[in-house]
């Protein structure tokens, strides 16, 4: 009975794990405008869309979530156009998908007029990142915009990110995720 059962939670696991590629290949760029950019740091090219978007004026502002060190941030402020700088703001204190969420709702409660937004992450990504912010930043309406990155990555992480898709998806729906802004 334990063996049909671990068997059955296998074919489930795998199957969601199938629909979790498919769904995250499919996510197309929103491409209209925002008041606001959020990039969040973690994966390559998300940092280099947000200042593209910005360039393109999606957004007026860009915020991006998660940026660690002041190397990092002379490297990004070095890449940016000079009448860019001033419209980017640097979140420094998340360390994962809640802590952004969490950071950019902080950022928000602080920058008025700010009612929509790009949230600009990975394709791999996107489906956790739309767990937690939609959970955090109610009242805002989110457009969605994912960069490319599942095809370089080995199928071992991407079952790493499936899990915590499931975990954070899981999470908010036993114990929900803190804010409501």
């Amino acid at each position: 009975m334990m063996r049909r059962g671990f068997i059955i939670f296998c074919i489930f696991y795998i199957t969601g794990f199938l629909w979790f590629l498919g769904k995250s290949k499919s996510f197309k760029p929103c491409k209209r405008h925002t008041d606001a950019l959020v990039a969040l740091t973690g994966d390559e090219g998300r940092v280099d869309e947000g200042l593209n978007l910005l360039k393109k004026g999606r957004g007026s502002v860009l915020f991006i979530s998660g940026i660690q060190t002041s190397k990092r941030a002379t490297e990004l402020f070095n890449k940016s156009p000079k009448h860019a700088k001033d419209n980017i703001v640097l979140g420094r204190r998340a360390f994962d998908t809640i802590g952004n969420a969490h950071e950019t709702a902080q950022w928000l409660v602080r920058t008025p007029n700010i009612s929509s937004l790009y949230i600009i992450t990975s394709d791999y990504h996107m489906l956790r990142s739309q767990v937690v912010f939609n959970a955090v930043l109610k009242n805002y309406d989110i457009c969605w915009h994912p960069v490319k990155g599942i095809e370089n990555k080995s199928v071992l992480f991407l079952f790493k990110e499936y899990t915590k898709y499931v975990l954070a998806t899981i999470w908010h729906r036993v114990v929900g995720m803190k804010g409501n802004i």
